[in-house]
């Protein structure tokens, strides 16, 4: 890894780089750097935590890049949650798809989830809106590949019209009420 402001793109370049200059010098090297799309970093132990992949980030209306498989991995840890995909591409806030552990659990009780998780997580990286997905993320129903992982654009697809419903829904702060003469002002 480099630092953590290099990209992807930057990072694989120097990697050919500095190989062509090695090899132009005629000196042995061995390539260290792998550019494999991964998202991580190194502990201050040494320990390497991969937290995502580069192809499945977002960025929010906000500027803001979100790994999602982060903060997926937190959510399912909340028992109420067996699977989740979690999207906000160029939106004001994050979309969590649930697939409930318990089927009968009420919208309720997973949006009291979302809320328990929520204040674990950075700002940027909070879910405000919940759809239920329609299915479990599996092979047979074609929302998963074979060994398990979301197949996030299948998803995305199959629950598109309750996530702008879900967006449309999202409720607007309400606006701050001003005096209209200037006698309701004094007390």
């Amino acid at each position: 890894f480099a630092d953590p402001a290099t990209s992807y793109d930057e990072l694989e370049s120097l990697t050919r780089e500095a190989a062509t200059v090695l090899e132009r010098l005629g000196i042995p090297y061995r390539v260290v750097a792998l550019c494999t799309g991964d998202l991580g970093f190194i502990d201050g132990e040494g320990y390497v935590h991969v937290t995502g992949r580069r192809k499945h980030m977002f960025i929010t209306a906000f500027g803001r890049n979100v790994s999602p498989e982060w903060v997926e991995a937190e959510l399912v840890q909340h028992p109420a949650i067996a699977q989740v995909l979690v999207h906000g591409e160029g939106r004001t806030a994050n979309v969590a798809i649930v697939v409930p552990r318990d089927p009968h659990a009420s919208d309720d009780a997973l949006r009291a989830a979302l809320e328990a998780v929520n204040p674990r997580l950075p700002d940027y990286a909070r879910v405000r809106l919940l759809v239920r997905a329609e299915a479990p993320f599996t092979a047979a129903s074609g929302l998963a590949t074979a060994n398990g992982r979301p197949m996030r654009e299948a998803i995305l697809a199959r629950h598109h019209d309750a996530i702008e419903a879900a967006y449309a829904a999202m409720a607007a702060p309400p606006l701050p009420s001003y005096p209209t003469e200037l006698h309701d002002a004094v007390p």
